[in-house]
């Protein structure tokens, strides 16, 4: 099906068409956005420009059903037109391609739909990627305001993120997790073990859903050989990349020259969670990240060019369903509170992206600190999916090889209830292991956790659900799997953890200070292992930075978007075309 420039439009949005015959039948995938559906979409056009422009690979393009999503379209199709000032968006938002007509593949395996769906191409996060880890983060601690595209009244004008309601699991994995403890930021984890919908600090998040500790990359282990990093060493690089493009991030969104009304979007935090990367390209591409965000630092450039060679972790900004692409003409036309309403709300959503930042900075420092560690805790808890888990007890042991499996008694768990363990006992053994030659870790721990046994009774109506989390040196942390109902569960996991060289961990404080045009000092940061400091500390940060010490929060800022949001939309709630009119 094809159109002329006159009839290429949807509600009224112009759109990029996509040429007729240049792609297989889109297939449904087992993921959904919100009620939209999505396809996979194949190029099987010609060679030249065609696939120059459409063709990059077999799976670089999704398709997403525009009849539950045509509010993104008009924001896509602007982005385009954009100047090189709109860095922020040119090179996070998720590629736009257009808009493909097709009959698709319905439910029933190879039987086509009777008609034709109108899909948004949009790149695909998984494009090379064996098996995509993934976090959706909703960013801003504001995610509804009231009268913005169909939202409630004015006094719910400020809503904390909220855990998603009906926690589902499709086929592939994904989990929904809820960040309870940061406002305003919500995760959803695709293919994150062990977070059953459980509430959840970003940090605790990004550690579930990136695999920057091993719950992620114990799979991985049989693949550990010279040429490839080592499980471990592929969670520090993982996690240092995202880091550094997140700070690049943070400086794209405060060069954007006019503010903008960006409700429910989301950033995706995202790397390959089936195959250990070659060595030599990860070290490469982690040089290369360190020396952009020290010239971004300095002397902040233009568009970049697409870059040939993927990063370890992938970080896109996405979501646009509520959201406004403001401009500078745009924006000096507006009425003063409707632009007001805009200078008050665009400081929030920058806080967003920061406090990603801050607590991957945090989530490194825990994991990877390159400070003694002397001693490894091991907390047997009863893992429950509805309620808070039940501690059962604890083991500690020296940070010292063990020469072979050993059995250590449990006893009280601190904070917990006094289970009675005085019969149970936790089977471990401690490794140490050589760092591959030029590794970026200093030390690498094993820890096999084979067994527990004799464990008290926690539910009332089965065995307990064990799983063990491992501490060393009262900070760096890893899980095993839980064993549903199983007093005597054998788990045989073993957890690694890394120690980073001192001038790794030192090139992710300077790319931090670069981009915040002042020294970051890691006592900015909570103490590792203390997360809950983080909320305290989050605006110690922001206001020891130069670049971002205007968006440390001070006292009545939702007090003041809510009345910029009152003047403009009076006391009762305004319809959506009142308030988000373009």
């Amino acid at each position: 099906e094809s159109c002329s420039d006159s009839e290429c439009e949807i509600d009224g949005i112009p759109y990029t068409p996509v040429p007729h015959g240049l792609f297989d039948t889109p297939k449904p995938t087992s993921r959904s956005g919100g009620t939209a559906a999505f396809f996979n979409a194949r190029y099987s056009g010609p060679a030249g420009a065609q696939r120059a422009r459409w063709g990059k690979s077999d799976t670089y393009w999704l398709a997403k059903d525009l009849a539950r999503a045509v509010d993104e379209l008009d924001f896509y199709e602007n982005l385009a037109a954009l100047g090189p000032e709109y860095r922020l968006l040119h090179r996070w938002a998720m590629e736009y391609g257009g808009v493909l007509h097709a009959r698709c593949e319905g439910a029933k395996l190879g039987v086509l739909e009777p008609t034709p769906r109108k899909l948004m191409l949009l790149r695909n996060l998984r494009d090379g990627i064996r098996t995509l880890r993934m976090l959706d983060v909703k960013i801003g601690s504001v995610t509804a305001v009231a009268g913005w595209q169909g939202k409630g009244p004015p006094d719910e004008l400020l809503r904390p993120g909220l855990p998603l309601g009906g926690l589902r699991q499709p086929a592939g994995g994904a989990q929904h997790l809820a960040a309870g403890r940061v406002p305003g930021l919500r995760v959803l984890a695709e293919d994150a073990p062990g977070q059953e919908g459980q509430a959840v600090p970003v940090a605790e998040a990004l550690r579930a859903g990136v695999p920057v500790v091993l719950d992620g990359f114990a799979a991985l282990q049989p693949q550990e050989g010279p040429r490839v990093l080592r499980a471990i060493e592929y969670s520090e690089a993982a996690l240092f990349d995202a880091i550094g493009q997140l700070a690049e991030l943070c400086l794209d969104a405060e060069a954007m020259p006019v503010p903008q009304m960006w409700i429910g979007s989301s950033v995706a935090f995202a790397c390959e969670g089936g195959e250990l990367p070659e060595r030599q390209r990860a070290q490469a591409l982690l040089h290369a990240r360190a020396s952009a965000v020290q010239r971004r630092g300095v002397a902040p450039g233009g568009v970049p060019e697409q870059n040939a060679e993927a990063p370890l972790a992938r970080i896109s900004v996405f979501d646009w369903g509520r959201s406004e692409l403001n401009t500078a003409k745009h924006h000096a036309g507006l009425p003063p509170a409707e632009r007001e309403l805009r200078e008050k709300f665009w400081p929030i959503w920058k806080r967003g992206p920061l406090r990603l930042l801050y607590d991957a900075m945090w989530l490194y420092c825990t994991q990877f600190q390159p400070a003694p560690r002397a001693e490894v805790e091991f907390s047997v808890f009863d893992e429950d999916t509805l309620d808070a888990s039940d501690g059962i007890g604890r083991a500690v042991a020296p940070l010292e090889p063990t020469e072979g499996p050993m059995t250590l008694p449990l006893g009280a768990l601190s904070g917990f209830g006094s289970a009675n363990t005085s019969a149970s006992a936790i089977e471990v053994e401690i490794e140490r292991s050589e760092p591959p030659a030029g590794s970026r870790l200093a030390e690498i721990w094993h820890i096999t956790v084979h067994g527990v046994s004799n464990l008290p009774r926690m539910d009332c109506c089965s065995a307990s659900d064990p799983r063990v989390h491992v501490t060393i040196g009262g900070a760096a942390q890893a899980f095993t799997p839980v064993v549903y109902n199983d007093n005597d569960a054998k788990f045989g996991s073993r957890l690694d953890f890394g120690i980073a060289r001192r001038d790794v961990y030192d090139a992710m404080f300077r790319m931090v200070s670069l981009t915040a045009g002042r020294k970051i000092e890691p006592s900015m940061l909570p103490e590792p292992g203390k997360w809950e400091e983080g909320n305290e500390r989050f605006d110690g940060f922001l206001r020891g930075s130069q670049k971002f010490a205007h968006l440390a929060e001070t006292p009545g800022v939702n007090s003041r978007l809510s009345d910029a949001m009152a003047r403009l939309c009076g006391d009762r709630a305004p319809s959506a075309r009142t308030c988000s009119e373009a």
